[in-house]
């Protein structure tokens, strides 16, 4: 990251380095949480250089047909996805465990619904979306593989799937195997794998503290993903 995007550049390290080390305890996560979505938009909006929430929505958008609404947005934090949806006028619900987040999220008026979940346990709404996008959610520290399958169980068959992993976790964490598993046994398929920046300047592409990886793929089959 370029430190020259930043309005405090210091701070925006110093809070993901936090981010980084909550763990995956949903107390935590959101108690971290309420008291960053004060700052977060300050701290890695656009203005600070950090285009990867964007970016997710820049691949879903480019992928997507009439059909792939409404849109879910797990993970939603502060909606900066939403917001970068918003121009589109699709349909799209958020969903996040800190409610200091969704509270920022509701101040942008981009979503249709904002919804409190746990995707430990996984959110409880029915299979009726078209789409299901994150990004920031499964990232060092955070939500692993069993998490995010729940959390596509979000959408109905056909759903298309935008998910931005963070390249480090994805290899420590063991989403390779789960996604290599879903792919053989027909859970998901047309699966795609996109490297993306983080921030608009970024330093190192094979760095993986300035990229990510985004999945893309549709959701052929829910009963499978274990």
């Amino acid at each position: 990251m370029n430190s020259t995007d930043a309005a405090d550049p210091y701070e925006a390290i110093t809070s993901a380095k936090r981010a980084y080390a909550v763990g995956s305890s949903p107390e935590a996560m959101r108690a971290f949480y309420d008291t960053w979505s004060t700052t977060y938009d300050d701290d890695f909006g656009e203005a600070g250089g950090y285009i990867y929430r964007a970016q997710v929505a820049n691949v879903y958008l480019s992928q997507a047909n009439s059909d792939d609404v409404p849109i879910a947005d797990v993970g939603c934090g502060t909606g900066l996805v939403g917001l970068a949806l918003a121009s589109s006028g699709r349909p799209v619900d958020g969903f996040d465990v800190s409610l200091g987040m969704l509270a920022k999220a509701g101040d942008k008026h981009v979503y249709r619904e904002l919804i409190e979940a746990d995707l430990t346990i996984g959110p409880k709404q029915p299979s009726a979306y078209g789409a299901v996008v994150s990004s920031g959610t499964f990232t060092v520290g955070h939500l692993g593989p069993d998490a995010l399958a729940k959390a596509l169980h979000l959408g109905r068959t056909s759903a298309l799937c935008v998910i931005g992993i963070n390249s480090q976790h994805y290899r420590d964490a063991g989403f390779a195997d789960c996604v290599a598993k879903w792919t053989e046994s027909g859970a998901i398929s047309d699966l795609q794998v996109r490297t993306v920046p983080i921030y608009r300047d970024a330093g190192n592409p094979e760095d993986p503290a300035d990229v990510a990886l985004v999945l893309v793929f549709r959701l052929a089959n829910a009963a499978l993903l274990t």
